[in-house]
């Protein structure tokens, strides 16, 4: 998975059905992949650009993104 690759892991949530009002009004539906990736904050634009290539890949009008800033995850070692 390319966004395991770039970021160092990522963590597929499953499908989810979303809906969206576009810019002219229009409610849009769609199935969507959630994905989550915990990276470092200077990144974010990384994560963005990252999204948007992979949503023109899709043929997306638009894709969700959320940024978390808390440094609440972590990898914890169970060795």
């Amino acid at each position: 998975m390319e966004l395991a690759i770039q970021f160092g892991g990522a963590t597929d949530e499953g499908i989810v059905k979303g809906m969206w009002f576009d810019e002219s009004g229009t409610l849009d539906r769609d199935t969507c992949r959630k994905l989550f990736v915990k990276c470092d904050n200077s990144r974010v634009d990384e994560v963005k650009d990252t999204v948007k290539s992979v949503g023109q890949k899709l043929g997306q009008k638009a894709m969700w993104i959320e940024f978390d800033f808390s440094d609440n995850a972590q990898i914890i070692d169970c060795e």
